[in-house]
């Protein structure tokens, strides 16, 4: 399966690959040298292996064997990545009937 990404977040020391799908030439993988990213692409170029070496952002940018950029990637590493929440931290108790004087003492 395949998926159109362009921007992550990753957790530091985080070790992960990305492939490229369907691309008819050779390319190269280019991130300014960074200290944020080690990458590490195969031969022919549609596949990299990546770690997570610094906190800080990253872009990554994907050239085909003519000089043009077919893909530019921004890579975020954190620290920690936060879970999403699963609840709001709420309890509900047992419904009240509304009685004439909550009513009224409520206007």
């Amino acid at each position: 399966m395949s998926y159109d990404i362009v921007k992550l977040d990753v957790k530091l020391t985080e070790e992960f690959e990305i492939e490229l799908i369907d691309q008819p030439t050779p390319t190269e993988w280019y991130s300014k040298a960074d200290e944020v990213l080690e990458i590490k692409q195969n031969e022919q170029g549609n596949l990299a292996k990546i770690k997570a070496t610094a906190v800080g952002p990253s872009k990554i940018r994907i050239f085909d064997d003519s000089d043009t950029m077919i893909l530019e990637l921004t890579i975020e590493v954190l620290d920690k990545i936060e879970s999403p929440a699963t609840d709001l931290g709420l309890e509900v108790g047992q419904p009240e009937p509304k009685t004439e004087s909550r009513r009224t003492s409520q206007k």
